[in-house]
């Protein structure tokens, strides 16, 4: 499955570059699925739309800073990757010497990024791609470490992941 999978027409004048200096502002929009009916309302409103019955899930799930950019060792062009999870390498595949750590990630102009490449991160950090079958063809990319990769160094070298039709820095 590539991201291009999901593309679809989203007029720019829509799109909401920055969030709402006062929280519960957001706009919302709700749909009677009975009816059809569309009302508009604020996200301040939605505890008086919930019917006393419903079943809330919410996510508090935190937001990995998990785009970080790397300098290409043959180009020193910034390279962004989305690292995705953690890995284990299955035996049979050759990796670079003292490499103990590996991440899935998602690459741009993932068919530049080859076996063997190496690339520096802000903190200094050297990562190589590794050469795994399951990324060939796809928009990912296996990057190997000599230690592991932690929350503290997400947060000194990454970036948080903003959608494509959002146009600013993080």
């Amino acid at each position: 499955m590539l991201t291009k999978d999901f593309y679809f027409d989203l007029p720019p004048e829509l799109v909401a570059q920055h969030p709402p200096q006062v929280r519960g502002q957001d706009r919302l929009m709700l749909l009677d699925r009975a009816t059809g009916q569309v009302a508009h309302h604020q996200m301040a409103d939605l505890p008086s739309l919930i019917p006393s019955n419903a079943l809330m899930v919410f996510n508090n799930s935190k937001v990995r800073r998990s785009r970080v950019y790397g300098i290409k060792d043959t180009t020193g062009r910034p390279t962004e990757f989305l690292f995705l999870q953690p890995l284990q390498m299955a035996p049979d595949i050759p990796v670079p010497p003292g490499a103990c750590c590996f991440w899935k990630t998602m690459v741009k102009n993932a068919k530049k990024q080859k076996s063997g490449h190496q690339y520096q991160f802000a903190d200094g950090t050297i990562a190589t791609i590794v050469a795994n079958p399951s990324d060939a063809g796809t928009e990912f990319r296996t990057l190997a470490f000599s230690f592991p990769i932690t929350e503290d160094w997400f947060e000194a070298n990454g970036h948080i992941p903003l959608p494509p039709y959002i146009r600013r820095e993080d």
